[in-house]
Formats: structure tokens, C-alpha cells, sequence
């Protein structure tokens, strides 16, 4: 018996590169399966199926197999390649655990450049350390141990490696582009998991391989059907030409932190005039109003407050969705502050956080503002944050007392703010509130009782902030207009239970759950003098369009008249209300795949975008 355990223990003697390439593709096979313990905490055993698809499971192993016989080419030891290689695919593994968690996304290539951005929240999070993190560490503790005893690699010549660094170099770049390049490859391969969720995708076919199939939606490349004639066609000679107003219309656009219409949700009970949003109820009555459809579920801020400056999609410039201001607007792009701009508008951008933060400070004078300000530009006391965050009411008077500063300057310029507000950002704290708003809440526990009524708590300040600012500016004799939009859903929990708890189906594949998922609440607000203006019915409910509609609606609402490339912009509205990776609104119903003539104004979208994005900074 003890010689059969030696002769176990030492099997793995690779006495030239062919033997230890043969073993290198059995550890391969053992951090697939590591990779499916790591994923099991995030749709259960759906972890594992991908093995019963012989290429699904070839697409997972490959590039692990391709790294271990690069490192081993240099190093000339198989258990230093494997052990390499097993760490950085487990500490791969715990970060997207980690993201999948607190995020509701999965890892990408991008997120390495967010690194500051990561740091800079991870304070405020609590970090759960579930049994299959700690039984994948230990695990691969224990077989790098055993690598390291028992494999034993003779030294083999520097022909023998580089004639495998040769091949290993061909192998990757051939597969590459064969197989991890292609959206299409990847989307034909069989999954047991839904469609339109990407954690469940990547769970079912497997981290490495959505990991690197992923990796290329980064670059922007011209459209196919985009060319000079075809943007002449879309926008005239000149795209960003302008007509200057007789009178301006002043704009204060804000972006609510995880502003959410909770009142709507069909489960839940306020106490007797504790609803959490009064103002923008009874604003309503002289708004236009609705939902706008936002590129990301419980995070994503910067896409939607992209999609409003600059009236493009995500979807159709980047199906990876991306920070976008971290990989396009790299240069002078072009939008609303652009067109304000040349309007003659003084426009201004404010933060209450830190001007680092998806690199905004860099990014928004590319969009065409002419002052930013940000945390470090103000003076504010620690009675001035509420949790971790500069407090919505201190925003609200920032936002006030710029405006009064462009009004006394006595000038007809015209006015343009655009703020991002904080304060209701998770996490929210699992404390007993200090403001019980909430009399019942379906079937929760105390834990989401606290979470759901602190973030009520913050939404009423929200709302509170949007009362504020109309107030502020409904008797000026200068036409103005509040645009008021949320960013995206709350993140609650990683499941989705607390909003599933609150009525809400945002989990399914269904029409609804989508609508759900990524609805939040606007409201475009004019003061007296803009509705006398007007003269005409100035109540008006719009359902469910794209956030990168938000712009063309304020225009019309106010009555600005668009360049042509929110012309443009507003006619692709008119045919698709809404586009995305995951369903489009066609002629007012919901779908899957647009028709022909959707597909042309997709087509032309993206033509607009790239235009924006690339071509405008050739001509400025």
C-alpha cells in the first residue's frame, strides 16, 4: 500500500515538454473546476453546468492551459505555471464574486482602470466571506502544496520551450479570434441560464470565457454604414449648426442618486403622510413626467448622465457597456453643452464627490463645460453629510446659489447647470431608522425593514431637494426649467429580494421585469414664467423612452430649438423609444428584435454616435 501511494504521489514526473504539457492540460481541468466552486455561490449549481458542454468547458480550460505554458516556458517548472496561474484566476474569481455581490455586474477588463474609483467606496461596505471562498482557497492552498512536492519537472532545453512558446503564441492568437473575438460564437453556445441576465450567462458558460469574450467590446469601430453621404443625410452640412433663441430658456438639470418611485411599488404601506415623495407628486400637475429607461440595474451612474448630455446609447455604441467615460469621450465630444454652448449658455457641471470619480474631471470639459466643480472645490462642514455623503440639502443650496449668482449678473447668456447628486448612495444603513416611514413592507425581515426605510429616508431629501429648487426659481420673470432624472434603481442586495419583497419582478426575463429593472423616475419642471410661455397644456405623462431621450424632450417641452443632431436624434425616437442589449420599444411595443425599419434608424443611431464620438473633434 505505501508503494502505491508513492507511486501516486510521484506519477507526475515530466521528464520532457510533451509530458509536462500533458499535465499542465489535467491542472487546467482542475481550475475549471475551481472556477465553477467560486461561481457556485452566485446561481447555485448553475456553476457547474457548463461542463457538460464539451466546448464550453475546451473555451473555459484553453486560456488557463495557454498561461501555464507560457509561465512554464519561462520558468521551466510546471508546478510554478500552475500555481501562478491558479492565484491569479482565484483572485480573478473573489473580485467578480465580490462585484457580482455589491454591484449586480460581473467582472470585466474595464474595471481594472476603475481601481481608484473601487477604493474609494469600499469603506462603507460590509464584505461577507461566503463557504465556497474560503473552501476555494483552500483548496488551491493544498494543491499548490501538492504541485510543488510532486510534480517534478526535469530541465528541458531552450528549444524544446520556445518551440512550445511558438505554438502556445499561435493557439492563443488563433483562438482568439476564432472563438473569445466573437459575440456571435459566444451567444450560439448553449447555456441553462437566462438570456438576459448577465450573471446568470456567465455563471452557466463560465468566468474565464465571458471574461474574454468581453475583452474586445472595447475598442469602437466605425459602423459599417457610416460614411460623409450617410451623415449628411442624417444632419445636414452642418450637424451642430444652431439657432440662437430670441429668449433663453435657463436649465437645472440633476441627477438623482438611486431615485426610485417607491411609492409605485405594489407591496408597500407608508404611514399616514410619510410618503417619501411629496414634492414631485404635486409637481406633476404642471410637468411632463414619466420614466425613463436607464442603461444599468443598481449602478452604472456615469452611463446614464452620459446618454442625457450627449443624447447617444450605450447599447449601440458599446455592447459590453462600459464606464463610457473611461473608454470614449477621450476627446471633444459632442451633445446638449456643446449646443448650449454655442448658444451662448454659461454652463456648469457639479458633483458634491470626489472629481476623480469616473473621471469626470477630465470628461466634462470634453462635453463642453466651462466650470466644474466638485468635493474639493467647496467648503463644507461634517454636519454637512449624512452617512458617507455631502447631504442633498447642502447640494440643494449649492444648486440655488449658483443660479442666483447668473441672475445677478444681470445678463441674458442664458443658463445651463447640470448637477450629480450623493447622498442617497449605498450602502444604506441596517439601523433602525430614525424617521419610520414605512408601515409595512410585504414579507421582510428587520434587516430589510432598516436598509428600505433608511433609503426612504434619503429618497424624501431627494424629493425634498427637488421641491427646494422649484420653489427657488417658480416666481423669476427669466423662463426656466428643472430637469430632474434618477440614475438608476437602489442596490439593496445582490438577489434582488428586497425589491422583489417591495411587488417588484426585476429577477425574470419577462417584459415587465425588464421595464422594471432599469425604470426610474424624471420629471421636467417649468417655472411661471416658462408655462405662461408655453400657453399650452403643460401636464403631459411619457412613458418608458430611453434616458438618451431626456435632452429631445426637455427641448420640446421648452421649446428650444435642437441642432440637427438632436434633430436627428429625436426622429430615431419616434421610431425605437428605447434600445438596449436586452429588448427594444417599438411603436410603443415591447421587443426582442426590432423590425427592418428599426434596424435602419439602429443603423443611423449609431452613425450619429460615432459622429459624435470621433468625427466632431476632427472639424473643432
Amino acid at each position: 500500500m505505501k508503494n502505491k501511494i508513492g507511486q501516486f504521489k510521484y506519477s507526475f514526473n515530466c521528464a520532457n515538454t510533451p509530458q509536462s504539457a500533458l499535465v499542465m492540460i489535467l491542472l487546467s481541468g482542475i481550475c475549471v473546476f475551481l472556477q465553477s466552486l467560486a461561481q457556485l455561490s452566485q446561481y447555485g449549481w448553475g456553476g457547474f453546468s457548463y461542463i457538460v458542454f464539451p466546448l464550453l468547458l475546451f473555451l473555459n480550460a484553453l486560456p488557463l492551459f495557454l498561461v501555464m505554458a507560457f509561465i512554464y516556458c519561462i520558468t521551466d517548472r510546471v508546478w510554478t505555471a500552475f500555481s501562478v496561474t491558479a492565484v491569479v484566476m482565484d483572485i480573478l474569481l473573489v473580485i467578480n464574486f465580490y462585484k457580482v455581490y455589491f454591484r449586480a455586474e460581473t467582472l470585466s477588463i474595464h474595471d481594472f482602470s476603475l481601481f481608484n474609483e473601487a477604493k474609494g467606496i469600499m469603506g462603507g461596505y460590509k464584505f461577507p466571506v461566503p463557504f465556497v471562498l474560503i473552501a476555494l482557497t483552500i483548496i488551491s492552498i493544498l494543491l499548490i502544496i501538492y504541485a510543488k512536492k510532486y510534480i517534478k519537472t526535469a530541465k528541458t532545453s531552450f528549444l524544446s520551450r520556445l518551440i512550445l512558446l511558438i505554438v502556445t503564441a499561435a493557439i492563443a492568437s488563433g483562438s482568439y479570434f476564432a472563438f473569445y473575438d466573437s459575440k456571435k460564437v459566444y451567444s450560439s453556445l448553449p447555456s441553462f441560464g437566462g438570456q438576459f441576465n448577465d450573471i446568470s450567462m456567465s455563471t452557466h458558460k463560465g468566468f474565464i470565457y465571458t471574461f474574454l469574450s468581453h475583452a474586445s467590446a472595447y475598442s469602437y469601430k466605425k459602423p459599417d454604414t457610416y460614411s460623409g453621404d450617410v451623415i449628411k443625410r442624417l444632419m445636414g452640412d452642418s450637424p451642430d449648426a444652431v439657432t440662437v433663441p430670441d429668449k433663453k430658456v435657463n436649465i437645472i438639470a440633476i441627477m438623482s442618486e438611486a431615485f426610485f418611485d417607491m411609492e409605485a411599488a405594489p407591496n408597500i404601506e407608508f404611514f399616514e403622510n410619510m410618503n417619501p415623495t411629496p414634492n414631485f407628486d404635486r409637481l406633476k400637475d404642471e410637468s411632463l413626467w414619466g420614466h425613463i429607461l436607464v442603461p444599468g440595474y443598481a449602478g452604472s451612474t456615469a452611463s446614464t448622465e452620459f446618454e442625457f448630455l450627449t443624447g447617444l446609447n450605450i447599447s449601440q455604441i458599446d455592447s459590453a457597456m462600459p464606464v463610457v467615460y473611461k473608454t470614449h469621450v477621450n476627446t471633444k465630444t459632442y451633445g446638449l453643452v456643446r449646443m448650449l454652448d454655442d448658444m451662448g449658455y454659461q454652463t456648469s457641471a457639479f458633483h458634491p464627490g470626489s472629481a476623480w470619480f469616473y473621471s469626470r474631471k477630465a470628461v466634462y470639459p470634453r462635453l463642453g463645460f466651462k466650470k466644474t466643480e466638485f468635493e474639493d472645490d467647496i467648503e463644507y462642514t461634517a454636519g454637512d453629510k449624512i452617512n458617507y455623503y455631502i447631504s442633498d440639502a447642502y447640494t440643494a443650496d449649492k444648486i440655488i446659489k449658483n443660479y442666483n449668482d447668473y441672475l445677478s449678473e444681470n445678463t441674458s447668456d442664458g443658463f445651463m447647470s447640470f448637477t450629480v447628486t450623493i447622498q442617497n448612495h449605498g450602502p444604506y444603513p441596517d439601523k433602525e431608522p430614525l424617521i419610520k416611514r414605512i408601515k409595512s413592507v410585504g414579507n421582510i425581515d428587520e434587516h430589510g425593514y432598516n436598509i428600505l426605510s433608511n433609503y426612504a429616508n434619503g429618497l424624501y431629501d431627494a424629493d425634498a431637494l427637488l421641491g427646494k429648487v422649484c420653489d427657488s426659481i417658480e416666481d423669476d420673470k427669466t423662463p426656466a426649467v428643472v430637469v430632474f432624472f434618477g440614475d438608476h434603481l437602489p442596490y439593496f442586495d445582490a438577489d434582488g429580494k428586497y425589491l422583489t419583497a417591495l411587488g417588484l419582478d426585476v429577477t425574470s426575463d419577462s417584459p415587465y421585469a425588464l421595464e422594471n429593472r432599469y425604470s426610474t423616475p424624471y420629471i421636467i419642471h417649468g417655472n411661471k414664467a416658462l408655462r405662461e410661455l408655453k400657453g399650452d397644456n403643460v401636464c403631459k405623462n411619457i412613458e418608458h423612452i430611453s434616458s438618451s431621450f431626456l435632452a429631445v424632450e426637455m427641448m420640446k417641452y421648452t421649446g428650444l430649438s435642437p441642432s440637427p443632431y438632436f434633430k436627428s436624434i429625436e426622429n430615431i425616437e419616434k421610431k425605437i423609444s428605447h434600445m438596449s442589449d436586452y429588448f427594444y420599444i417599438e411603436n410603443g411595443q415591447n421587443t426582442a428584435s426590432p423590425s427592418e425599419e428599426g434596424t435602419k434608424a439602429i443603423n443611423d443611431y449609431r452613425c450619429i454616435a460615432y459622429w459624435a464620438l470621433r468625427d466632431y473633434s476632427k472639424i473643432k
